[in-house]
């Protein structure tokens, strides 16, 4: 499979040091796990196609193997744990899993790790986080909770969406007469 080196016009590198630092992380737990051998490629799926804004991962690719010599990134692209099973980016990745050919890494919304990991398609990666010195601390603590079920670490964290966060103002609460630590 060849890689597309292809960056994205509007995809900003240096922004994206949050998402290259977790990459290279989430690629040395692998490669941790993996015995020395001359050349050992990994392939990561991930949801975006090989023409899109997939700059930063590609960059944090190329990084990783400066870093580990002897280590090669292969890109599968468009396939992912989605929110649904049935749609197009995990049916493409269930194919895969179901017919031996699984990817070394996979990228998985968040908020529905619990559900692949109670389905089997996920492995704890508790072990491989104690041995890089990650903790739960580096990291935003829902967006780490997330992506755990049982007890056991499944995924990291890659990005956060705000798209979704609940803010008030509490002293304009209070002024108001409303409860100012109770939501809405």
């Amino acid at each position: 499979m060849k890689r597309a080196v292809k960056y994205s016009s509007g995809m900003n590198l240096l922004g994206n040091t949050r998402l290259v630092s977790v990459l290279i992380a989430v690629l040395t737990l692998v490669t941790c796990s993996l015995p020395a051998i001359a050349e050992t490629t990994l392939t990561v799926a991930i949801r975006w196609g090989a023409a899109s804004g997939a700059g930063g991962i590609y960059a944090a690719a190329e990084e990783f193997e400066k870093l580990h010599p002897g280590v090669r990134i292969e890109f599968l692209h468009s396939a992912a744990w989605s929110d649904r099973v049935d749609d197009g980016l995990s049916s493409k990745l269930m194919t895969l899993v179901v017919s031996g050919l699984s990817p070394d890494i996979a990228m998985v919304g968040g908020h529905v790790v619990p559900q692949y990991a109670h389905l089997g398609l996920l492995m704890p990666i508790d072990r491989y986080i104690t041995d890089s010195g990650l903790q739960k601390e580096d990291f935003i603590p829902a967006a780490w909770d997330q992506t755990q079920w049982l007890g056991k670490q499944y995924a990291m964290t890659l990005q956060v969406d705000p798209n979704f966060a609940f803010v008030w103002n509490k002293d304009l609460f209070g002024e108001a007469g409303l409860p100012k630590n109770q939501p809405p």
